[in-house]
């Protein structure tokens, strides 16, 4: 009968102990509730799945002079886009996803068709397909540890120089970055 009664009193105060803890994890979904509650309401939304804010959309409706270092270029770009003079490049870059390369050379660094080989031949950023191909560049499609980029290269042949574009190594580009950079550049007069 004291075993009985022992076994009875041991699972009650189990019951009552599980109770317990689902009674402070309903008080604890209730403040998280609550909280939620109170963010929606002073305009806070509240995700289930976080997602990036979105970029605004980017036009072409400034332009950027890059006489100022010794290269005769004007190129239609993004109202706000700054050039980046670096000891070992020249950008034209903005915030938004936008920022690429201006390389100005007497011809001799490569082609077209070389650079689209070397494109070719990269094993760790694999070209899928050119999503633009054209006689002075092209929009590569690329997967690089399963994930798509997309990446630009341009020339403009000059008289006495060529000039290269190219987006920006190290960052990871869409489609609708890749186009708009692209546009950019072929808007590009050499101004001398």
């Amino acid at each position: 009968m004291k075993k009985t009664f022992l076994l009875m009193a041991a699972t009650g105060f189990l019951l009552t102990s599980c109770g317990e803890d689902k009674k402070e994890d309903s008080d604890k979904d209730s403040k998280e509730k609550s909280n939620s509650t109170e963010q929606v309401e002073s305009g806070e939304q509240e995700a289930s799945v976080p997602t990036e804010p979105s970029a605004p959309t980017l036009e072409l409706n400034g332009t950027v002079d890059l006489n100022a270092i010794d290269i005769p270029l004007t190129i239609s770009v993004p109202e706000g886009t700054q050039i980046k003079d670096e000891s070992y490049a020249t950008y034209v870059t903005h915030s938004e996803g936008f920022s690429y390369e201006v390389i100005e050379d007497d011809g001799s660094l490569y082609s077209l068709e070389e650079r689209k080989e070397e494109w070719n031949e990269n094993d760790l950023n694999v070209v899928q397909k050119y999503v633009v191909d054209e006689p002075n560049g092209f929009i590569a499609e690329t997967k690089v540890m399963n994930k798509t980029e997309y990446h630009f290269f341009y020339v403009l042949e000059g008289e006495e120089m060529n000039y290269y574009f190219e987006n920006e190594k190290g960052y990871s580009y869409s489609l609708e970055q890749a186009k708009l950079m692209f546009e950019s550049v072929k808007t590009a007069q050499i101004t001398q």
